[in-house]
């Protein structure tokens, strides 16, 4: 997409988001929708630890929009989107009360798939770049409303 919307830049202001994985789009806090939700397996590495990603809650998602929208200053032409910190999948998991077991992994392969959110903290230093599971997790039970 990057390379797409790179022949417009020159005209217009294109800024492309990679946006993490949003809590409750996701495959683990998706459950939370389900009247009973089925237990999962999420792998466990050797360190003790599930697999640890970037995530954003819905409100934390809407309110950095909002303000990305609102900045005067020219935006990078492409922005990592998500929570400061990462998260295991497993931590999140266990904020929503769903059901999961361990699956033991040998390798590390695929145990940190992450986003370096640096930039967009600088930008927006006054957002509130939750990383906590259980606020992320909070988050699924707000109503987002525009300002």
């Amino acid at each position: 997409m990057e390379k797409a919307c790179a022949r417009w830049s020159p005209e217009i202001e294109v800024v492309c988001l990679r946006i993490g994985n949003v809590a409750g789009a996701d495959a683990v806090l998706r459950q939370c929708f389900k009247p009973e939700p089925s237990e999962m397996f999420l792998d466990q590495f050797a360190d003790g630890r599930t697999p640890e990603r970037s995530y954003i809650g819905p409100g934390t998602l809407s309110e950095v929009l909002v303000e990305l929208a609102s900045l005067k200053e020219e935006l990078p032409s492409v922005l990592n989107v998500a929570a400061p910190n990462p998260v295991q999948m497993g931590m999140l998991a266990n904020a929503a009360r769903l059901p999961w077991r361990e699956r033991a992994r040998s390798d590390t392969k695929g145990q940190s798939i992450t986003l370096d959110c640096t930039r967009l903290c600088e930008l927006l230093p006054t957002v509130a770049h939750v990383s906590d599971p259980a606020e992320i997790v909070a988050q699924l039970n707000l109503e987002v409303s525009i300002r």
